[in-house]
């Protein structure tokens, strides 16, 4: 399985939609998510883990995935993944 988009939004310290694009950080198929502590690593993480499997991948309560910086906002997920020569969106 490789990772192509991943869209969050009132998702953990993400209040605003943000775009990860996999797909444009090379066919090499490695790279490094990196930041300060607190920027919002485990939740990309996090957020790749509920959108394929339901629940986040460590042991972080759903109820706290809901961002505090958007409380009017619905916590929304979304992946693009290839998988052998198919792509599907989650």
């Amino acid at each position: 399985m490789r990772p192509l988009r991943l869209e969050v939004e009132a998702f953990g310290p993400f209040a605003d939609a943000q775009v990860v694009d996999f797909d444009a950080l090379g066919d090499e198929g490695l790279f490094l998510i990196w930041g300060p502590t607190g920027a919002g690593k485990s939740f990309l993480l996090d957020a790749l883990c509920y959108a394929l499997y339901g629940k986040p991948a460590g042991d972080r309560p759903p109820s706290h995935l809901h961002s505090d910086h958007a409380r009017d906002a619905t916590p929304r997920v979304a992946l693009r993944f290839r998988l052998g020569g198919d792509e599907w969106e989650v």
